[in-house]
């Protein structure tokens, strides 16, 4: 059965069959979000860079080619968009719905002389570029600066080896898997054959099956010489966007590579811990953990899990970005909610606020020394004094609100970088391309759907170097729920109270968007129960 689906200014004609054979040509209604969001990180991406992005719907296969058009129809000038499949069928329906929104499909012709990175041949705004082509094929012979791939019926880890050949230096990789639920908590062998690694079902179970995907992808990309910074990681209906930065050279592989580790893991109350790096054998590694189920109990309690990333999986500076720019764009209101809680999660506005009152605190002291040396002249220090008052409108922003709507409008403002202007070579100031009223920020899809301008006249691109070795918020791994917690002679709080009531005692606590009924937080759980003890 086939209907006219209109989603985000894009109008397709989809097939509805639920047969097998046709299963992975049909419209998906759940991953709306997840479409929003790969629309909203390459606008955010176009305005950091400020010059064309070339663009690669691997699979049109998965939604009728809808990724592609909403990416081609949402910067019509900024990206050039290829949409790719194997089957001549599937190709037949981008075609045609490519003239249904009023774009010129156009066969892309893969040369095998050709040299991949070099560039192509021109696209205009009203055109799109369609290639008969398997995925893993046109990745190995063609170089593409922003990736969406989302494998349905088939693992992801099929596709990073030839995805991780060719994606050049600061690429964006956006990686959809729908095999989570199924395969990592029903099907432990599956999951140590395609990634390698060893799970098995827990309260976190979604998290970790997010960080044994960008672990396995991290490994992939070192075998190129690359490595990966995670911009962040959604799961929406059971399915998982993760987008990637990756880094070009031995020192981003090597970085990335220490950031997998293996986890311990207790049966008995769910504590975790992550073992250091060391290649030495560690002697009680049951001392990692922070909980004396070990010693109260017979037997052996931990288990082993991964290897898994450990590092973060939230950048908050993206996504503040992304809050702006959905603002712009008057994207959903569930994005807008999934982004805010995605800030909250990454505990960046907790570590900006952090920043602001260490900085304060030291132009404090050094005008009070200042002051200090110069009190013989009052002249001076009544200049000096001045000064000092006027340093004093820093802001701070509150956390204590745990809602998931604090941080929409006071956040995307706060960026330390969002304003930030950068040099040039020639030593000249270049404005953000965030910031810029050139037909960068023109080309988005305004409220009324309309656009002032055909083709590209902004600045010329300047080569944007991006800050790899910034240190993260610190945001702590995995998540507790609160319905499994065995807390005897007492009565657990509710989620917002028991945030509240962390943040209260010094420790950073959040909800997350991978378990509603969760919180993200540092303490222990010997620490929840002694807090949640006294309180109640």
């Amino acid at each position: 059965m086939e209907e006219i689906i209109h989603e985000l200014n894009v109008n397709i004609l989809a097939n509805g069959s639920d047969t097998l054979e046709n299963k992975s040509k049909t419209y998906n209604a759940k991953m709306s979000t997840i479409r929003e969001a790969v629309l909203c990180t390459l606008v955010v991406e176009s305005k950091m860079r400020g010059k064309p992005i070339s663009c690669l719907d691997a699979l049109g296969a998965t939604g009728q080619g809808i990724v592609g058009l909403q990416l081609k129809k949402g910067l019509p000038i900024l990206a050039k968009v290829v949409i790719a499949d194997r089957d001549s069928e599937t190709v037949d329906m981008i075609r045609a719905n490519c003239v249904r929104n009023d774009l010129t499909p156009k066969d892309l012709m893969l040369d095998f002389s050709r040299t991949p990175g070099d560039p192509r041949e021109d696209q205009r705004p009203q055109e799109m570029h369609v290639c008969h082509c398997a995925a893993d094929v046109l990745l190995r012979m063609e170089a593409f600066e922003f990736i969406f791939l989302s494998p349905y019926g088939n693992y992801l880890c099929t596709y990073l080896d030839s995805l991780f050949s060719r994606i050049p230096n600061n690429g964006i990789a956006c990686l959809v898997s729908a095999d989570i639920s199924p395969l990592f908590a029903r099907s432990a062998p599956s999951v140590l054959r395609q990634y390698g690694a060893h799970v098995m079902k827990t309260d976190y179970m979604k998290e970790m099956s997010a960080r044994v995907v960008i672990a396995a992808a991290a490994r992939c990309a070192s075998r190129y010489n690359k490595g990966i910074e995670v911009l962040y990681t959604v799961c929406s209906n059971d399915y998982f966007l993760i987008v990637l930065r990756v880094g070009r050279g031995q020192k981003h592989a090597n970085t990335s590579l220490n950031q997998i580790a293996y986890l311990l893991h207790c049966q008995m109350c769910e504590e975790r811990a992550f073992y250091p790096e060391t290649h030495t054998p560690i002697e009680e590694p049951y001392k990692l953990l922070q909980c004396d189920c070990y010693a109260n109990t017979p037997g052996k309690t931990g288990v082993v899990l991964g290897p898994m990333w450990k590092g973060e999986i939230f950048n908050g500076e993206f996504i503040q970005r992304m809050i702006k720019t959905s603002e712009e764009m008057s994207l959903s209101l569930g994005l807008k909610r999934l982004l805010a809680l995605l800030l909250q999660e990454s505990f960046f506005v907790d570590l900006h606020a952090e920043n602001v009152v260490q900085e304060k605190n030291e132009k404090d002291s050094e005008q009070s020394c200042e002051i200090s040396e110069f009190s013989s002249k009052p002249e001076e220090s009544s200049l000096h004094a001045s000064s000092s008052s006027s340093n004093d409108h820093s802001t701070l922003i509150d956390n204590t609100n745990c809602r998931s709507d604090v941080h929409t409008n006071k956040s995307a403002s706060q960026s330390p970088s969002a304003n930030e202007e950068r040099q040039s070579e020639s030593g000249e100031p270049v404005k953000s391309a965030m910031d810029s009223d050139t037909c960068t920020s023109q080309s988005l899809i305004p409220a009324n759907g309309k656009r002032s301008c055909d083709k590209w006249e902004g600045p010329q691109a300047k080569r944007i170097k991006y800050n790899w070795t910034q240190s993260g918020s610190g945001a702590p791994c995995f998540y507790h729920n609160l319905h499994r917690m065995k807390f005897k002679a007492t009565q657990l709080p509710k989620s917002d109270k028991l945030v509240l009531l962390l943040r209260k005692h010094g420790f950073k606590a959040s909800r997350t968007h991978f378990d509603q009924y969760s919180i993200r937080t540092n303490a222990t759980l010997n620490q929840m129960y002694r807090i949640i003890k006294a309180v109640v």
